[in-house]
């Protein structure tokens, strides 16, 4: 009876997590929709702009599947046949959808490195193989595990949620993504340490210090939601599950989308060819030529809406 109470109390826990993860999310999209209409929307379409949205919104049904599924609203009476068939489809809807995700804002930032480096075919191939590498990994466990839980996936009339085995796999699947991250941040730091000694005493422009600064930032908050993720799930009870699921998901894509926002808000303040307004030199005078980066990847605004926003 004790461990039954214990259990009912910490999904209580979760689905409490699991709604403020939610609102979060919701009032930073509020806060944040007006520049993604200013500055988003009336761009061209290129992959960074498809990636955003992808990040921006693939968290709407993740979150809405995971709280119609983890807040008990099932009406009683349900066959257990179709309590079962709701739960296999979330478990592959949920996996579909992180999929997406992880890979969408892993994507973003390796194109935000590979700018930096202005496209260097030796950066390219590091980075591309390093996420291709992540991302094959992360979906094998993440397969695999739902492959070996799919026959114990079932609905509890006790606690109104879905239950499943955990597998040994699907513990490590949050910690996959952190060695990518590790890199991604190395690289920008090391850009960051050469650069500062090229142009010294002059200091890096606004715009790549924006780089430099929100990498950073990201790396800190997406690295300490997976590290808490995946220790909840390995050193806690199984019950808190429910808790990851919707808060790491919610802030991530929160952060990334802030990211994108505001190098783009930057981006669009700097002078043409980026100059130094303090004494006229320009940083691509003082660093050595770069090929420059795939013009399908970046985000353009349209040429009516730019010919009519300029004064």
């Amino acid at each position: 009876m004790d461990h039954l109470v214990t259990v009912v109390e910490h999904v209580s826990v979760s689905r409490f997590v699991g709604v403020a993860g939610a609102t979060l999310w919701a009032y930073d999209y509020l806060l944040t929709c007006v520049t993604e209409y200013e500055r988003i929307w009336p761009t061209q379409w290129s992959l960074v702009k498809v990636l955003f949205l992808t990040v921006r919104y693939i968290a709407v049904p993740y979150i809405a599947l995971s709280m119609y599924f983890v807040i008990p609203n099932l009406p009683a009476g349900y066959p257990s046949l179709t309590l079962m068939s709701s739960c296999r489809f979330y478990s592959i809807a949920v996996l579909v959808f992180r999929i997406l995700e992880l890979g969408s804002q892993s994507c973003l930032v390796v194109i935000r490195v590979r700018a930096l480096y202005g496209g260097r075919l030796w950066v390219t191939w590091a980075l591309y193989s390093a996420f291709v590498l992540t991302h094959a990994t992360t979906i094998t466990l993440s397969l695999s595990s739902v492959l070996e839980t799919y026959s114990s996936l079932g609905y509890s009339l006790i606690f109104h949620v879905c239950v499943a085995n955990i597998t040994k796999f699907a513990k490590f699947v949050y910690f996959i993504e952190i060695p990518l991250e590790i890199l991604l941040l190395a690289m920008q730091l090391v850009h960051y340490w050469r650069l500062s000694r090229a142009l010294a005493p002059v200091q890096p422009s606004h715009l790549l210090k924006t780089l430099y600064t929100d990498g950073v930032i990201y790396f800190a908050g997406t690295v300490t939601l997976r590290l808490w993720a995946g220790l909840v799930v390995i050193f806690l009870d199984p019950t808190y599950w429910y808790m990851t699921v919707i808060l790491e998901l919610a802030l991530s894509s929160a952060f990334v989308s802030r990211m994108v926002l505001h190098l783009n808000q930057v981006a669009f303040q700097v002078p043409k060819g980026n100059t130094l307004p303090s004494n006229g030199i320009s940083t691509l005078q003082l660093v050595e030529p770069q090929p420059p980066v795939d013009l399908w990847m970046e985000m353009k605004f349209q040429p009516s809406r730019q010919s009519h926003d300029d004064p």
